[in-house]
């Protein structure tokens, strides 16, 4: 298990970041108590909010970002449009 500041750290996004998307649902499987509730999150969700914070980085909204990833984990590849294709390597 991993505490929200190290998934942070991984995913090189702020603790407020991740505390967000905690508190607002974007990351599956976390029961939250609201700030200041500690957290510890799985390997699988560290993947989930490393993938989601590169997402953010380059320019995309918590909640798209999120939807995403989702589907991404769940189909291994995901179609924007005509020309691209996003694949989980």
């Amino acid at each position: 298990m991993t505490t929200t500041t190290e998934v942070a750290h991984k995913a090189g996004v702020s603790f407020r970041q991740v505390d967000y998307w905690l508190r607002n649902g974007l990351i599956p499987g976390i029961k939250t108590g609201g700030t200041g509730f500690p957290r510890e999150l799985t390997a699988a969700q560290v993947k989930f909010v490393t993938m989601m914070g590169s997402l953010v980085k380059a320019g995309m909204q918590p909640k798209p970002a999120s939807d995403l990833v989702k589907k991404l984990l769940k189909d291994g590849e995901v179609r924007i449009g005509t020309w691209i294709k996003v694949s989980v390597v």
